[in-house]
């Protein structure tokens, strides 16, 4: 598992994620991560397809996939 900063370069406004850490087994996985829990925010899944996602680590051995902290930008 991998620590991966993934950042959306397309939609980014009120009431949005724009940016997110998690733990994933690789790129796709993060990419395809909701960075709310179940929710992807008002910008949807479909914002996330072309994220910009970056390795920054590699998570210990026995962790689960998880968001470790996102960043939304709320009204």
């Amino acid at each position: 598992m991998f620590i991966y900063l993934v950042e959306n370069t397309q939609f980014v406004d009120w009431d949005s994620f724009d940016s997110f850490v998690c733990i994933a087994k690789n790129e796709e996985a993060a990419r395809a991560t909701p960075p709310g829990g179940d929710y992807y925010g008002d910008e949807g899944k479909d914002a996330w397809k072309d994220a910009r996602v970056t390795c920054i680590g590699q998570a210990h051995s026995g962790i689960s996939s998880s968001v470790i902290c996102a960043k939304y930008t709320g009204s």
